[in-house]
């Protein structure tokens, strides 16, 4: 799905907290983190601000190890490790 518009063609896994949104989208192999939706001016809901992850692109990048090692760690900070 490179240089598609894959937010539109897939249906991404969805989870919404108070402050965050998390989509991802694993047959374009991208991450979402967003910050939550809000009312625009129009009164229309319009999504917040956004960064995607490039999945494929950590993993072929020559900082692979590293990259997947910090990410490692967030996740185990988030469990209550490190």
């Amino acid at each position: 799905m490179q240089g598609s518009q894959w937010w539109l063609e897939e249906q991404p896994v969805e989870v919404r907290t108070q402050k965050n949104v998390l989509r991802y989208y694993p047959k374009a192999g991208r991450l979402q983190l967003s910050r939550p939706d809000r009312l625009g001016l129009d009164g229309m809901s319009t999504v917040g601000k956004t960064v995607s992850l490039d999945l494929q692109a950590v993993r072929d990048a020559e900082q692979a190890e590293d990259a997947i090692a910090l990410l490692q760690q967030v996740m185990d900070s988030l469990k209550g490790g490190v």
